[in-house]
């Protein structure tokens, strides 16, 4: 296209590899609680060196906080969730850095949407980011202007498969509960109380083990319905873990993300 207080919202080529296919957006919010470029002269591009699981703050513009978010970023896509700050972002940023420096300039053009995955406007992302460690940006042009300070998340490092994965997750909030099967083998279902019916897809990515694709249909849901494509993690530190999905629908004009609890 962050380890929330607010724990889920609504902000992707197949291969056989030792068992698991790899491969090299749900519109309403739900609470549950790098490789680096070559350098020469000049600048190069190094998007790559940005790739990771990133969580700390996003600070909105008049604001005496920062909130707690989450971001996905990988291969220049970015999705982030900020539930508290009511937005939600994806886009796409490149990443340069003159040669010899460790740091990368980044920037990119993002959509802004609130947390319950209702698109609002378009906007620009600029900032610093040290690979790995941290990134420090700020977003202008839209509804949800503000800061970002985010570090660099070690779950993106962490060890699983998709057999991780094989659970049933489920978080309620206002009274809805969102409930999501995953078999051994990546595939999604299941629906909310409200009707709304889940069908999608988790595929491991090649050059990483704790991060997956998620493609997802979202049907009998009224203005939601669509395909939307993103990602997933686990994230290992709360008890019981979280599945955490980040996605857009196809048309870029709402988004889906969810941070579910295993059951």
């Amino acid at each position: 296209m962050v380890s929330l207080a607010v724990r889920c919202g609504v902000l992707l080529l197949p291969v056989l590899v030792a068992g698991c296919n790899v491969e090299g957006g749900y519109p309403q919010s739900w609470d549950t609680g790098g490789q680096q470029g070559g350098t020469g002269s000049g600048s190069s591009q190094t998007t790559s060196s940005m790739n990771g699981i990133w969580t700390g703050s996003l600070t909105l513009d008049g604001s005496t906080g920062g909130s707690a978010a989450t971001a996905v970023v990988w291969d220049g896509d970015l999705l982030l969730v900020s539930s508290a700050a009511d937005a939600v972002f994806g886009g796409a940023v490149s990443g340069t850095s003159a040669s010899g420096s460790t740091s990368v300039d980044a920037s990119g053009d993002v959509r802004a949407y609130s947390a319950d995955g209702n698109a609002l406007d378009q906007g620009t992302l600029s900032g610093t980011v040290d690979p790995q460690n941290h990134m420090n940006a700020t977003v202008s042009g839209t509804q949800r202007d503000g800061t970002l300070s985010l570090d660099y998340d070690n779950d993106f490092a962490a060890s699983t498969t998709l057999a991780d994965l094989a659970a049933t997750w489920s978080v309620t909030r206002n009274g809805e509960t969102l409930s999501l099967s995953v078999d051994k083998g990546g595939a999604v279902s299941g629906s909310r109380s409200d009707g709304c019916q889940y069908v999608g897809q988790l595929n491991a990515l090649s050059g990483v083990s704790n991060l997956y694709r998620l493609t997802l249909t979202i049907s009998t849901c009224s203005g939601a319905n669509g395909d939307y494509a993103g990602y997933g993690y686990l994230d290992q530190d709360p008890d019981p873990d979280s599945l955490r999905l980040l996605s857009e629908r196809g048309k870029n004009d709402r988004a889906f993300w969810a941070f579910l609890d295993r059951q």
